[in-house]
């Protein structure tokens, strides 16, 4: 499939709603679980009203993961412009995770008093890291990785959440963000290596003095790259 705008007649007839995922009241969309009838594949769609003043987010994040090629990276496969219920949608087609997200992790550990082991720390340090050298490489942003948006599957992490991602043009310093749109926020590729510095410190892990510097550095004012960051690790 494309990333262009799919037009998908009898809806209801090619896909299955299963379920609409809980998401804060001020959403700007519904996740739904949806299945394919003829395939029995999930996806899951991310659902907008038709408001023109979406219409260049969806673009843009369309835009960003079609570019981006990347086990870690949720895949995105189309928008699709369709009927349910008698109201028309645009939605995003997703593959659909299911895993447990870091929040929900940390807050079983918490509950059970366990901690990551160190070697498991650091795979996950060096998977996250890996990933988003790669998006970074390809002068893209995610400017939005918490402990929601990354995902433990069975089959590798994946990160998903990508609503506020933007473009970073080449002819611009590094770390300079030029805003694409209306989405994202102005700090650049530190920005992203923050908030994951962010993620990593929620987890609880067994005492390790190379992981907790590389944590602090990855929280400070000026965080290295992505790519430094793995090395260092290994």
């Amino acid at each position: 499939m494309s990333a262009s705008v799919q037009i998908q007649n009898n809806f209801d007839e090619v896909y299955e709603k299963v379920k609409v995922f809980d998401l804060t009241q001020l959403s700007l969309y519904e996740c739904w679980l949806i299945k394919h009838r003829s395939t029995g594949k999930n996806y899951a769609l991310k659902v907008f009203s038709l408001n023109p003043r979406l219409w260049r987010l969806i673009e843009t994040e369309g835009w960003v993961l079609n570019a981006l090629t990347h086990p870690t990276i949720v895949r995105y496969y189309t928008t699709l412009l369709f009927e349910h219920n008698g109201n028309t949608h645009l939605g995003m087609l997703f593959e659909y995770v299911n895993g447990v997200s870091v929040a929900e992790l940390v807050e079983h550990y918490r509950k059970t008093n366990q901690k990551i082991g160190v070697e498991r720390m650091k795979k996950i340090m060096i998977t996250l890291l890996e990933a988003l050298s790669y998006i970074h490489s390809e002068y893209s942003l995610h400017n939005n990785l918490n402990p929601s948006t990354i995902v433990f599957t069975s089959k590798g992490i994946k990160i998903i959440g990508w609503g506020e991602s933007c473009v970073k043009h080449q002819d611009h310093p590094p770390g300079k963000l030029l805003r694409n749109f209306e989405c994202g926020l102005d700090r650049g590729f530190e920005g992203d290596v923050y908030d994951l510095g962010d993620v990593f410190d929620v987890i609880p892990y067994e005492k390790d003095e190379l992981v907790s510097t590389i944590i602090q550095r990855m929280r400070s004012s000026h965080p290295p790259s992505a790519k430094s960051l793995v090395e260092a690790l290994k």
